[in-house]
């Protein structure tokens, strides 16, 4: 497939463009000034101004396919048709501005290119309005996900239910309610070492049955592989 034909229309492309239809449509196949076509449009040109409805219809006969072709050429067939609205309210607005018997279609092809420069800019501003959008989704995504919980309540209370009365009774009180092991073990007439082991059994069974990671280290005071048997 030839390269060109694939290219995205550029800035380059649009320049060439405006240049050679400006050049073509003022001087006219033969290169002589004022060409009968370009006579019509000074005439319809005036009669519009005059705010004569034929005078519009003129120019629209004469000038819409032109400047399709030329916004096909330059910014792609999918919005070309309305930047050739676009193109036609720029022409109406700035109809006063126009000075007879000036060429009409390099004023309009004019027109036309700040047309295309502003749809530029608005596309342009719109694709770093969505990359922006995207890129702030993607924070939040991410930020949500570290922030979820890796279980709920109700996984913790039914991982409790399954462990030893006294490993769980050892754990909910120091977890959950704040005692001190030299509490837990005046309360459950055992020694402080027995608490701590109980407690830290506890914690290694809930993190297993919760698929949370083990630490890789433990906590100072918690290593108690020999004591209350009944841990």
């Amino acid at each position: 497939m030839d390269g060109a034909a694939g290219r995205k229309p550029g800035l380059r492309d649009g320049v060439t463009l405006f240049l050679r239809e400006g050049r073509r449509l003022c001087m006219g196949d033969s290169g002589s000034e004022a060409p009968d076509g370009e006579a019509r449009l000074v005439v319809a040109m005036i009669a519009y101004q005059a705010g004569k409805l034929d005078g519009f219809t003129a120019l629209y006969a004469e000038l819409a396919g032109d400047l399709e072709r030329f916004f096909v050429g330059t910014a792609g067939r999918e919005v070309a048709e309305d930047l050739v609205q676009d193109a036609f309210l720029e022409i109406h607005r700035s109809r006063r501005t126009y000075r007879a018997p000036k060429p009409v279609r390099p004023w309009v092809f004019g027109l036309a290119w700040n047309v295309l420069r502003r749809h530029r800019r608005a596309a342009w501003r719109r694709r770093r309005r969505e990359e922006a959008a995207g890129a702030a989704l993607a924070r939040s995504t991410e930020a949500s996900r570290r922030d979820r919980p890796l279980f709920d309540a109700g996984d913790l209370q039914e991982a409790l239910r399954r462990l030893p009365a006294t490993r769980r009774e050892a754990w909910v009180l120091h977890h959950q309610h704040g005692w001190s092991f030299p509490e837990i073990a005046a309360r459950l007439a055992i020694g402080v070492d027995a608490a701590k082991l109980r407690s830290s059994r506890a914690m290694r069974s809930l993190r297993r049955v919760l698929g949370v990671a083990q630490p890789q280290e433990r906590a100072a005071g918690c290593d108690y592989e020999k004591g209350d048997p009944r841990g």
